[in-house]
């Protein structure tokens, strides 16, 4: 008998600060991230960027299967039950004389790899109940150290009228922090469709800290948006290593649809994706 995870895509992007991977490469990176914190050697297999195996095997996040050396699936969850699992094996291949508790693998309890400081941005004033939108990254000769989300208003979807809102998080896979001795990240956003638009560029605020890992995020308002046409973002900013081994800039490209992303229907929540109370100045962090 052999175990295996699979690695699908997150189910809750934001969550304890790991973000969607862009490439496969990263996804790898992901998988060596859980081996390195969890330490358990159980082997993985890694879906595609398409997502197929995800799609072959019924779209659900937290599956669950038990298939017989033929290859056949002769026990299939859409939601994992460790508890049944066990009871299943335990028929179909026998009891095992001193189970495992999840008490007896010591797993660590603390998993956080924050190394610079958080909370020293300023506080933005969003809508709630944002939708995320959805959105493709342009590949580069640079890793996406720091990941676009995307969210807007429900109003801007329906009329063209309203807010969106851009949330750019350094991804802890690749170890980098924001250095503020350099050029604050800054951003440039180009319509393909019809419509006005206030805060079309800008520039994160500066802070007294030297370094630090909060996201950096904005508001766009829009009126009169052709919301049929997509926009393309370009956003500048400097990736420092951790171990202050290099700083370079970076420019990335991302495409934006005014199109809700059906995987992740509301703002991502933690990560600092989350909306807070709103009003209308606008503004940025």
């Amino acid at each position: 008998m052999q175990f295996f995870f699979i690695y699908k895509e997150l189910a809750h992007p934001g969550k304890s600060g790991y973000i969607d991977p862009v490439t496969l490469e990263e996804r790898l990176l992901h998988i060596a991230e859980f081996r390195r914190t969890y330490g358990i050697s159980i082997p993985w297999i890694c879906d595609n960027m398409a997502n197929d195996l995800k799609k072959s095997l019924g779209g659900s996040p937290n599956s669950e299967f038990v298939i017989d050396p033929q290859g056949k699936i002769i026990i299939m969850r859409d939601w994992s039950n460790p508890k049944q699992l066990r009871e299943d094996l335990a028929e179909l291949v026998g009891a095992v004389a001193k189970p495992t508790r999840v008490e007896d693998l010591n797993l660590p309890q603390d998993r956080s790899r924050a190394k610079f400081a958080r909370g020293v941005m300023p506080s933005l004033e969003a809508p709630e109940n944002l939708r995320t939108l959805k959105t493709t990254a342009r590949p580069g000769r640079n890793p996406f150290y720091a990941k676009l989300h995307a969210s807007a208003e429900p109003s801007l979807l329906e009329t063209g009228a309203g807010a969106l809102k851009l949330s750019f998080q350094l991804d802890p896979i690749h170890h980098v922090h924001w250095n503020n001795l350099a050029a604050p990240l800054e951003y440039e956003i180009h319509l393909e469709g019809g419509g006005d638009m206030r805060s079309g560029s800008g520039k994160a605020v500066r802070v007294k800290a030297e370094a630090d890992s909060d996201p950096r995020e904005f508001l766009v308002f829009f009126c009169g948006l052709d919301t049929s046409a997509p926009f393309e973002l370009t956003v500048r900013y400097f990736a420092c290593s951790d171990d202050d081994a290099w700083c370079k800039p970076v420019e990335q490209t991302y495409n934006v649809r005014f199109e809700m992303d059906r995987r992740r229907r509301m703002d991502a929540g933690s990560g600092g994706f989350s909306g807070r109370r709103f009003s209308r100045r606008g503004g940025n962090r």
